[in-house]
């Protein structure tokens, strides 16, 4: 059993959830700090339960006749070597000599420190990445950090991301105020982001709001660390849950009516081709606002995304191409005459109004635990990003793949895009329900 060499307390246990179809179990660090609760981390190793002491906290040799009576079902490759438990000790043990080192280099920066602090720099230190040294002299409130951060990359930024950026610091600031303190860097843990998060639904905020905010409030200290500012690091345990809301995106036969309706001024005829034809491309507003004549290439539209910075290639439809060439003979290099954002959502409400969509829909999202319903008019929930989930909804139903669509609409992650497949999905089931239990 290895003696204690750390001021806090380090243990080793099998996470039982953690069972692969081959009965191997993950090992998890716990440490806590002054009896406070444990902090984990995941070291990446797994092992057989029968390979583990759990009195010890070691890894245990385990002989192929023992391994047969003790397990007679499991494959004894599975089992640890006597050269791969000696492996797997020597690492906790270095484990342990590293997270000592960690508490030697706070205290000898005079930096009080938390169990999260060091599990953070044992994260750190496993991957690879250099130590980044805290100045327990140097500190910043969380108002302040956002505020030179934005200036300090207002070249960088897009005009959205400004203004996301105001937005939070504005909020942030109400609940100094509220709280009559200012909230700095170093005392933002679980306690600062769960009063912000309970402030935010005291102002009426859905989650789906409030978890983005909180998301870039981590990004934000997440920066803070990095340049030497201290942070508590327990706001990593912080979570927010937010119960998914469903993808607001048109049917084949809206998008039908949008096309076919008879529209007398220029104004709307404009907003509807361009909104059709992100329909039809999945392209964003801010990508269809930029588009110049020079990213559409044969049958292919090559351009960088303004969110992503991405360089996408989006193939067009016969439609999508038929809308581009209307508009695309005139002098100007940009593709499209379109207003801004705001009148553009505002003109295609016109134009859905037009067309039919008029049918009361429900809404439903939380803010907190309280469930907040609203109707309203079909036509109210078009806008110019509607065309981009109808472009996804509709490739799906249409049989093309999530691989398929992904690289065109420039999702990286299934996980953003999985919410398209449920709405396919609940489709399917209305439009079998209302065939069939008529």
């Amino acid at each position: 059993m290895r003696l204690k060499i750390t001021d806090g307390t380090v243990n080793y246990i099998l996470r039982k959830d953690t069972k692969s179809k081959d009965d191997l179990y993950a090992l998890q660090l716990r440490y806590s700090l002054h009896g406070n609760t444990p902090v984990s981390y995941m070291i990446g190793k797994s092992i057989l339960q029968e390979n583990w002491d759990n009195d010890e906290k070691e890894a245990i040799y385990i002989s192929k006749p023992i391994a047969k009576k003790l397990a007679p079902d499991v494959n004894f490759n599975l089992f640890l070597s006597a050269h791969g438990v000696a492996e797997i000790n020597a690492m906790l043990s270095d484990i342990e000599l590293k997270i000592k080192g960690i508490e030697d280099r706070f205290r000898m920066d005079g930096v009080d420190y938390s169990g999260s602090d060091v599990i953070y720099e044992l994260k750190n230190m496993m991957s690879g990445k250099s130590r980044q040294k805290i100045d327990k002299g140097k500190k910043i409130s969380v108002v302040d950090f956002i505020e030179g951060n934005e200036n300090e990359n207002k070249g960088k930024l897009t005009e959205s991301t400004i203004k996301h950026y105001t937005t939070i610091r504005n909020m942030l600031s109400d609940y100094d105020t509220l709280k009559k303190k200012v909230h700095y860097t170093h005392d933002a843990g679980f306690d600062y982001f769960n009063g912000v998060a309970l402030f935010m639904v005291s102002k009426g905020l859905v989650n789906a709001t409030i978890k983005k905010r909180l998301a870039q409030l981590r990004v934000f200290l997440d920066r803070a660390r990095k340049k030497g500012y201290r942070t508590d690091e327990s706001f990593r345990d912080f979570s927010w849950s937010e119960k998914e809301t469903d993808v607001v995106a048109l049917t084949m036969g809206e998008l039908k009516k949008i096309e076919a309706v008879e529209l007398k001024t220029e104004r709307l005829s404009k907003v509807r081709d361009v909104f059709v034809f992100m329909c039809y491309t999945g392209l964003r507003f801010s990508d269809v606002l930029n588009l110049k004549r020079h990213n559409i290439r044969g049958d292919f539209i090559r351009l960088t995304a303004q969110k992503t910075k991405d360089l996408n290639g989006i193939p067009l439809s016969n439609k999508a191409r038929e809308i581009a060439d209307k508009y695309i003979v005139s002098d100007n290099d940009l593709v499209f005459p379109i207003p801004s954002h705001q009148k553009f959502n505002e003109y295609i409400k016109e134009v859905a109004e037009l067309a039919g969509l008029t049918e009361t829909v429900e809404k439903v999202r939380f803010s907190g635990a309280k469930r907040i319903v609203k109707t309203f008019p079909r036509k109210d929930q078009v806008t110019a990003h509607t065309a981009r989930r109808t472009f996804v909804t509709l490739s799906l139903e249409l049989g093309m793949k999530a691989e398929e669509i992904m690289p065109i609409t420039g999702h990286r992650s299934y996980k953003s895009f999985k919410r398209y497949v449920k709405i396919t999905e609940k489709r399917a089931k209305e439009a079998l329900l209302n065939a069939w239990d008529k």
